[in-house]
């Protein structure tokens, strides 16, 4: 019985001690500091050798400006308790808040050198100094720690902390590189820290001290992807492939790092970079690698958009493109994993080779392959719809669109091929029932079919009552087709004939659009631009002009790479024009174009 009640008093002291440290840290963090203290003085005459409770009652003595009650204690506790270095950083601060600054770095200073070479005290007291803000003195007590330890490696990462916050970029990097070398799976962590914090010389000074770990450690595979990293955020993918390359060679991988920098190269305009990447995965890879055919079929896309975008291409590397598309078929047959290939290919008969005839039978193949995906069966159709249109074969387009409309009723593909079927109305001249279909596709789930059903009903509501017939609408309907089937010189001519016919209406307005557009796409660029820019002159109020300050501002950033004379053409859109639906993409586009050419 007696056990017993000595155990239930044990026990109730143990939780009344809890719970009036908890009471305690409770009125502390509510900054109730004068009923903290007074709990925390209990607490420690219980636990007399609590270094927590004892730091919180200076903590709360410094804060109620009790510093001679402070001061008292830290040196009475300084006599009990010699080996506690910290003690010269609390007396420290007190005469700092004192105003005794000489006092309180002498403290400072004999607390450093009163370091033992125990690795948690010296972690609380750099703790300490950080907390108070105090960067130059945490710095030194991890520098004393390292050399009482004798191992730099323990601090490494608080050190390049604190290096980043004094400015000292050198040791920064330095240190961050050992933590890296000793902690590989805090990669992520630190080019999250990079990516917030770094400046450019920052980087440069990355870049200089990683060529040199990656000699003196060869086998750390964390310095050469952090390398590669490095270069793919400035864009310098040539200089990541080669950092991935080796890495590939070295671990025995198959691909997946090289090919991952592929695509992102590719969709950054590095066609070059992408295009030796891929051939890096086919040239040296099997089929075991799940990337092989992949690349083989993204190098040949690649090397498709690079001649598109060659000013300097002729139809000689065009055909030379053909070959490889076809030795790629006859390598790995026409069947369904190749089925995307072969959709490219006959894109690029229509497109690039002006092969209409080729196309069609390239799609026409793909389409009556077994098994194949209802997706990507449904947009060779779609394909194959406009090809047919391009030969004036407006029927089996019509049917072709129809079957997709009635396979994809409530998909995006669905609106897609009713958006087409409602065009080739319109290229036809039934007006009515084209504008009924894209008004209806003016709720499509597509922004870019909304928007172009929008575009084509307004213009029709706005001109199809241009005269007692539909005659001018239906000659430049007539132009747009053309120049759909890339009849461009009879297009020009139906188009310089409405303008000498209806000379400053509105409908001018459109038809020096759509030989802007005529002409861009024909990538003659200045010829656009003055079209274009006909628009704004003599067509301000029309439903095009908006358009023609957008196409205007893109051909300047993208084209000319004249950022002053786009962002002129960006601004005016949403200042002029304010409920363009270009108004906040070309607010956008201003604001970086701006902050890039900042000084």
């Amino acid at each position: 019985m007696r056990l017993l009640l000595c155990f239930f008093l044990l026990f109730s002291g143990t939780v009344l001690f809890g719970q009036s440290a908890q009471l305690a840290n409770q009125y502390f963090n509510n900054r109730e500091f004068d009923k903290a203290a007074s709990m925390y003085e209990a607490l420690l005459q219980q636990n007399e050798r609590s270094t927590h409770y004892f730091d919180r009652l200076m903590d709360c003595y410094i804060n109620l400006d009790r510093l001679e009650d402070a001061e008292k204690a830290v040196r009475e506790r300084m006599r009990n308790f010699p080996r506690e270095t910290h003690l010269h950083l609390t007396l420290g601060r007190i005469f700092e808040e004192q105003g005794n600054l000489q006092r309180a770095e002498r403290e400072y200073s004999q607390a450093i050198r009163n370091l033992p070479a125990d690795r948690s005290t010296i972690t609380r007291q750099a703790v300490g100094f950080t907390n108070m803000g105090n960067f130059e003195m945490a710095l030194k007590t991890y520098e004393r720690g390292v050399q009482l330890l004798d191992d730099e490696n323990i601090f490494a990462y608080n050190l390049a902390d604190l290096y980043r916050r004094t400015g000292n970029s050198e040791r920064m990097v330095y240190y961050y590189l050992i933590s890296l070398r000793e902690a590989p799976n805090r990669l992520n962590n630190l080019q999250t820290i990079f990516d917030r914090f770094f400046s450019e010389e920052d980087f440069l000074e990355l870049e200089a001290q990683l060529y040199g770990k990656i000699q003196d450690y060869p086998e750390n595979e964390s310095f050469p992807e952090l390398l590669a990293w490095v270069f793919i955020n400035r864009s310098d993918f040539a200089s990541a492939l080669v950092q991935y390359r080796a890495l590939d060679r070295r671990l025995g991988e198959n691909g997946e790092r090289v090919f991952r920098l592929a695509q992102t190269a590719e969709n950054e305009g590095d066609l070059n970079t992408a295009i030796e990447a891929y051939n890096y995965i086919t040239d040296n890879k099997g089929l075991d690698s799940p990337y092989y055919i992949s690349s083989k079929q993204n190098a040949l896309n690649a090397m498709r958009r690079r001649i598109n975008l060659n000013p300097d291409a002729n139809r000689d590397m065009l055909l030379e493109l053909e070959k490889e598309y076809l030795a790629f078929l006859e390598e790995f047959g026409r069947n369904t994993r190749t089925a995307p290939l072969m959709s490219e290919l006959g894109r690029f008969y229509a497109l690039h080779l002006n092969d209409i005839d080729k196309a069609i039978k390239t799609l026409n193949e793909l389409i009556s392959l077994p098994g194949l995906n209802r997706y990507i069966e449904a947009q060779a159709k779609l394909d194959l719809g406009d090809y047919f249109l391009i030969k004036g074969e407006r029927w089996e387009a019509a049917l072709l669109y129809a079957q997709v409309d009635k396979d994809f009723p409530e998909e995006m593909l669905g609106e897609e091929a009713r958006f087409r079927n409602a065009r080739l109305s319109y290229f036809m001249g039934d007006f009515t029932w084209a504008q009924s279909q894209f008004d209806i596709l003016k709720a499509a789930t597509s922004r870019l079919i909304a928007n172009d059903a929008i575009d084509l009903s307004v213009f029709i509501m706005d001109h199809l009552g241009l005269d007692t017939t539909t005659a001018a609408m239906e000659r430049f309907a007539q132009s747009e087709l053309l120049i759909f089937q890339n009849r461009y010189d009879e297009a020009f001519a139906i188009l310089d004939q409405l303008t000498k016919e209806f000379p400053g209406h509105s409908l001018e307005g459109h038809v020096f659009y759509t030989k802007g557009q005529a002409y861009q796409k024909l990538s003659e660029i200045h010829n656009a631009i003055r079209f274009y820019e006909k628009v704004v002159k003599h067509h301000p109020e029309g439903i095009r002009a908006d358009h023609a300050l957008y196409r205007l501002g893109v051909i300047y950033e993208e084209e000319l790479n004249e950022v002053v004379k786009a962002s002129e053409y960006y601004e005016m859109i949403f200042l002029d024009y304010q409920d363009s639906r270009f108004a906040a993409d070309a607010r956008s586009r201003y604001r970086a174009l701006r902050d890039s050419n900042l000084p």
